[in-house]
């Protein structure tokens, strides 16, 4: 037993350690030993000490106020043990261990030190941390059910801010107390206080201040047959001060077997500082019947991340543990940890409020409570949780990283949650595989996420009952790097109100999320299934768009990207158009050094793939959105900004038994941005749309479905997506390629000035185009508002069942050789020739016949020798090929509209329709040309038919065209040009039997030819307003040809058309009447009279002419000639 001399000297050995710890913590009172007889009765009336050791009295009766100070012995760790039959504490009577227990630095969860800050003791979990990286918060110690550890003191500072210092101001920790009555009572109207202290502040002399870390609260273990009173027993952790972290809370244990207590427990963490500290534990057992209840009550501190851990003597993570509370109440933001995968934790009743959550790496049955989990629950990796069948988490909600038993069928409410990790599972599955045997109620604010990015492999989520999201309830679903993205199962799925589904997809391996429905799908109007950026972020994909100096290119996907400001490529073109499974790709960014580096990842994102699988009915009114997002903007260090593109959409397959509904399917790419630069404004590129298949039995669908290019801001949009419908009763498959309005881009032309497109490609990866030979067949292709589609790649079919020849040629998008020109002007290509070797096509005839020719993005092809033919029964292209032909070419089987131009050499000839409309094409004919004798129409901007002088129609002589219908030109253009052709004797003739018109913005071009000028006939001959025919004569003869317009019936020409010769005669100093040189000013040319006599010339230009029957060119006038 200690004696009153041993108290002395360890009261002295305790203000010496003060000092030395520069007074953290309060200075011990100078009160004297308290003296307790083993053996007696005891009562204690006035402060005094006791120490650490085992005290023995009969009874012991605290009154009168009086304050005991508790200590602890810090180099043994012991504590206070008080055995007795009878223990009181009158009311204004404390057992005061308040910062009794370990220094600053010391104990078992001492708080770390730092430059400015030191971390909070650790006891019943961790202590804060302090706000230096290395002020780490001290460790969770101890016994939950048989606490004595005393508590550990905070961290100081030490460092060289200023000076080199070391300094203790860390906290001290609690003391530690056992009171043991186990046939006896007692009775607490006191305080029992084991406390932390906070840590102190030190000026570091350099307005700098640093703090010390908090002390942990210490423990109280009370053992007796009656517990009474209505005091506090308190084992709170120290509150923090400035930079420097709290102490956790103690941990405390009440044994009893009968109880009337009314008072207050504590085991809070302290908190403010930089971090609160965890709480402790509260453990109480009724000895008659064994109920048992653990508390962890935070009593409202902040939000942490630091629960209280269940522990034991001796704290090893190999030995197993096992823990059975017939209640737990968790409340007041007091989470609580089991540690260790080998430890075990068992409740029947698992109450408490919705700031609190149960998280553990061993293994946790609470199958046996309530289906309303009033906590939220964490399972670990490595740890199994079991709940029961039915679970309602109503603004609780359930983490899953381990494994999860039992629970079948989940609800979530208000803002509750359940987050399914790739480490976790469903009991006795690989990692990955979750399987549900019910059903899944998501509703209110609550979300469902499924989250395996920190995993490689596979993740899939089976509810074999439905799934349902309401109100404004939120789904997020995570692609998987493995097993082909994350595969979502369900019985039935419905979404109502205005609830969403996100879908993010995997970067690495660019896999999507797919959703199977056995029965039916119901998305709701208002509801929102998205992806939007949820694709490659902006630098990266498949289809990434190229960087740019102002403003970057868009990425590709359905085509390709438009291109950016600065930037000299775009994104390609990638995917799949029956089987859409690919993210979109992000937008390129800017790299450039002007007014500062600048090399920043500003492009947009691309959007996710989605995969919809039903086996009933698909009712879709809401909007699934897998758009790609518009690009950011960034300035340098002066008043100049830079835009990345824009992403392009992602992918969305739909496959199902009925499609109904009236929503929304998108997959368009994201907009560029406008720049500002020093010589001009300009823009980012625009994404490409993405993908689109559905797959049905029937539908009513009147929804909308799009994958338009997105908004180039001033450069090019973005180039159109695929949209595919395939009827699978009927077998009918239809290719939708909308453009949105979007017109051509004014940026990508070919030789003549033709504005092009970024049009849509038609692929089917992974085969690779370019070596592989594809079939493509659709029932129906449907191009809208400005909608194009290329296919890209130049390859000879032949389907042996059908005898069906199908000779594809693709230029690559390369465009026309702007060197390489006929007489006439037309720009030629290097087309592919058809061959067939080792014949001698210039004296063997051949005959070819293909059942289609489809010539794409620049593909042309020639037929190279006079003697050979080839008819051709039908026709495909985007206008950008031509057919070039040296011998027979027969289109007549084509019909009447031609998607590719044609060019006929002298030796060939032209075979076509009776009735043809050349429409966005040029046909120009060098050579013979058969067929449109009904009626020939020149219709579009760059419809154009060139009538050269070497040519004819099939049976004239040469030079000479007769047609016997009639002409049409709307838009279009007809130019007959003899200019360069000398043989023909009669002149040049064009005729036609029927009328001719020439509608808003047609024109005609008729030139002379050198002998007998160039005669233009036809029926009824009117131009509408806006209209214009155009004459130009032949100089190539002293006295010139000119034009002659034979009309046989009526000729009309409306308000606002012209007909123009302007110009078009003899040029300067030519013509019967040229006007005569001058020294300063020369003479006017003359005609119906002389010209104007100039300065410096000494005649005019003669009249000449004809006053009845003019046909006369006018002449020139003249130059100057002087030496001055």
């Amino acid at each position: 037993m200690p004696t009153a001399r041993n108290f002395a000297r360890f009261r002295f050995l305790r203000i010496f350690v003060a000092v030395l710890c520069l007074g953290f913590g309060p200075f011990l009172a100078d009160a004297a030993p308290c003296v307790i007889t083993d053996g007696t009765s005891v009562t204690l009336s006035a402060a005094c000490e006791i120490g650490a050791g085992t005290y023995n009295p009969t009874r012991l009766v605290i009154t009168n106020s009086a304050v005991i100070t508790v200590q602890a012995n810090t180099a043994t760790g012991a504590s206070v043990l008080i055995n007795t039959d009878a223990f009181v504490l009158d009311a204004g009577a404390s057992l005061n261990g308040v910062g009794q227990g370990y220094p600053c630095w010391t104990g078992p969860g001492l708080g770390a030190k730092g430059p400015q800050s030191g971390g909070g003791g650790g006891h019943g979990g961790y202590g804060g941390a302090g706000s230096d990286s290395a002020a780490a918060s001290g460790v969770a110690y101890g016994n939950t059910l048989q606490p004595v550890a005393i508590g550990s003191g905070g961290g100081g500072e030490q460092g060289s801010l200023c000076s080199t210092y070391n300094w203790c101001d860390g906290g001290r920790g609690g003391a530690a107390i056992r009171i043991f009555s186990p046939a006896g009572s007692v009775n607490i109207s006191g305080s029992i206080l084991m406390e932390g202290v906070a840590g102190t502040s030190r000026s570091l002399g350099c307005s700098t201040t640093a703090y010390g870390g908090s002390g942990s609260g210490g423990s109280v273990w009370i053992s007796a047959a009656s517990f009474s009173g209505n005091g506090r027993i308190s084992v709170a952790g120290g509150n923090g001060l400035g930079l420097g972290g709290s102490g956790a809370g103690g941990r405390m244990a009440l044994y009893y077997t009968t109880s009337s207590w009314t008072g207050t427990l504590s085991a809070r963490g302290g908190y403010g500082g930089n971090q609160n500290g965890a709480p402790g534990t509260i453990f109480m057992k009724n000895n008659t019947d064994s109920t048992t209840l653990l508390l962890v009550d935070n009593e409202g501190n902040a939000l942490v991340s630091r629960p209280a851990f269940l522990l034991s003597d001796p704290d090893t993570s190999a030995i197993p543990v096992s823990f059975s509370f017939t209640k737990m109440v968790m409340r007041n933001r007091g989470d609580l940890f089991l540690p260790y995968v080998a430890w075990s934790l068992t409740t029947s009743d698992l109450s408490g409020d919705t700031t609190t959550t149960l998280s553990t790496t061993g293994s946790t049955d609470l199958s046996a409570c309530s289906s309303q989990m009033t906590v939220s629950t964490t399972v670990n990796a490595g740890g199994l949780l079991t709940l029961p069948y039915n679970v309602v988490y109503r603004a609780t909600g359930l983490a899953v990283s381990g494994n999860l038993a039992r629970v079948r069928n989940i609800t979530l409410e208000l803002a509750g949650y359940l987050n399914l990790y790739g480490t976790g599972s469903t009991y006795g599955l690989a990692a990955g595989l979750f399987v549900f045997d019910d059903s899944l109620t998501v509703k209110d604010t609550a979300t469902f996420l499924v989250d395996p990015r920190t995993t490689t492999g596979q993740m899939n989520v089976t509810f074999r009952g439905a799934v349902t999201a309401s109100n404004t309830a939120g789904i997020t679903v995570y692609a998987a790097q493995g097993g082909g993205g994350t595969q979502f199962f369900c019985s039935s799925f419905t979404m109502t109100h205005t609830s969403t589904f996100a879908v993010v997809g995997h970067l690495t391996t660019g896999t999507g999320v797919s959703v199977y429905v056995d029965n039916n799908a119901t998305t709701a109007l208002g509801t929102v299934i998205t992806g939007e950026g949820g694709g490659y972020g902006g630098r990266a994909g498949p289809g990434v768009g190229p960087n740019g100096f102002y403003g970057a290119s868009g990425g590709g996907h359905g085509g390709p990207g438009g291109i950016g400001q600065g930037a000299s490529t775009t994104g390609i073109a990638y995917g799949n158009v029956f089987r859409p499974v690919a993210l979109g790709s992000g937008g390129g960014g800017n790299v450039h050094a002007n007014c500062g580096t600048i090399n920043a990842n500003t492009g947009g994102s691309g959007g996710a793939a989605l995969r919809v699988v039903v086996g009933g009915t698909f009712s879709h009114s809401g909007t699934i959105d897998m758009d790609g997002t518009i690009g950011t903007s960034v300035g340098p260090s002066c008043t100049y900004t830079w835009a990345g593109g824009g992403g392009s959409g992602g992918s969305v397959w739909i496959d199902t038994g009925v499609w109904t509904g009236t929503g929304l399917v998108t997959a368009s790419g994201g907009a560029g941005r406008p720049t500002t630069m020093v010589a001009a404004a300009g823009g980012s590129g625009g994404g490409s749309g993405g993908r689109i298949a559905v797959y049905y039995n029937s539908s009513t669908y009147s929804g909308t479905v799009q994958a338009l290019g997105g908004g180039g801001s001033g450069m090019e949009y973005g180039g159109r997506g695929t949209i595919y419908l395939y009827d699978k009763s009927a077998s009918f498959s239809h290719l939708m390629v909308n453009g949105g309005g979007l017109q051509t881009n004014a940026n990508w032309q070919d030789a003549a000035g033709l504005s092009l497109s970024r049009p849509a490609w038609i692929m089917n990866e992974p085969v690779n185009g370019a070596t592989t030979p594809q079939s493509f067949t659709f029932s129906r292709i449907t191009l809208l508002n400005y909608g194009d589609v290329l296919l890209p790649y130049t390859i000879y079919l032949y389907d042996k069942s059908a005898s069906f020849s199908h000779l594809m040629v693709n230029g690559g998008g390369l465009q026309t050789n702007t060197y390489w020109t006929d007489a006439g002007g037309v720009s030629l290509s290097r087309p592919a020739w058809i061959l067939n070797d080792p014949v001698n096509g210039a004296t063997t005839p051949q005959s070819f016949t293909f059942s289609r020719i489809t010539l794409l993005n620049y593909g042309d092809v020639l037929l190279p020798y006079a003697l050979w033919d080839m008819t051709v029964q039908s026709v495909a292209g985007d206008q950008t090929g031509t057919l070039y032909t040296m011998g027979t070419t027969d289109l007549t089987p084509c019909g009447s509209v031609l998607p590719m131009s044609v060019y006929v050499y002298p030796t060939g000839t032209f075979v076509l329709a009776p009735v043809m409309d050349v429409r966005g094409v040029y046909v120009a004919v060098h050579g013979t040309l058969s067929g449109a004798q009904q009626n020939l129409t020149i219709s579009q901007t760059t419809g154009k038919m060139w009538l050269f002088g070497d040519g004819k129609t099939l049976g004239a002589p040469v030079s000479q065209y007769n047609f016997g219908g009639s002409l049409t030109v709307s838009q279009g253009i007809l130019l007959i040009d003899p200019r360069s052709a000398t043989a023909m004797p009669a002149g040049t003739w064009v005729t036609f039997a029927g009328p001719a018109l020439v509608q808003t913005a047609g024109q005609i071009q008729i030139f002379a030819s050198q002998t007998n000028g160039t005669v233009f006939s036809s029926g009824n001959f009117t131009l509408n307003s806006g209209s214009s025919v155009t004459i130009g004569g032949n100089t190539a003869t002293a006295t010139g040809q000119s034009v002659t317009m034979v009309v046989a019936g009526a000729m009309t020409t409306a308000t606002g058309t012209t007909i123009t010769g302007n110009g078009q005669g003899f040029g300067g100093r030519t013509g019967v009447g040229n006007g005569p040189n001058g020294f300063y000013g020369a003479s006017g040319g003359g005609h119906g009279g002389p010209g104007g006599i100039g300065q410096g010339a000494s005649t005019t230009g003669i009249a000449y002419g004809n006053t009845f029957r003019p046909t006369s060119l006018g002449s020139g006038g003249g130059g100057n000639i002087h030496s001055n």
